[in-house]
């Protein structure tokens, strides 16, 4: 179900980014159409998520913040691996895929606390539905 939802929205957004980049004039392939349609994907899914957030708990939790440093950190890892390129690092298959989900999950340890912290200050956690979030307990031993 989330995967087909995600499927959904990214035709969404996606179409968006590519009008934008034909609007701007960039040439298919470049980076500047690449981030274009990064950055405006990311900027629609936030929209969208933010106009939810204001019918459902009437106001902002975090979500263009959150949606718009996703963006943010994939050019960040971008960067990073074209550095080591040129650097001529070349991780082995295992190693590149354990240092990826290392990052993954160390980047959305980080960044989910403010969106969730967010919804939970808006009353969203049922904690009955989910008696324990490791989010949750996370942000706990994080702010000690």
């Amino acid at each position: 179900m989330l995967r087909t939802w995600h499927q959904l929205l990214r035709r969404v957004v996606s179409s968006f980014g590519r009008s934008a980049v034909r609007l701007l004039g960039f040439r298919r392939g470049t980076n500047a159409s690449s981030y274009t349609q990064l950055y405006v994907g990311f900027f629609v899914s936030a929209l969208i998520h933010l106009v939810a957030a204001f019918f459902m708990i009437r106001r902002d939790s975090g979500e263009m913040r959150f949606f718009m440093s996703q963006a943010v950190a994939i050019t960040v890892e971008d960067m990073v691996i074209a550095a080591a390129k040129k650097l001529g690092i070349r991780p082995a298959g295992w190693l590149a895929k354990t240092i990826g989900y290392l990052w993954v999950i160390g980047w959305f340890s980080y960044i989910l606390r403010g969106w969730i912290g967010g919804v939970i200050a808006a009353g969203m956690w049922i904690p009955w539905a989910l008696p324990y979030s490791p989010v949750l307990r996370m942000m706990e031993l994080l702010s000690v």
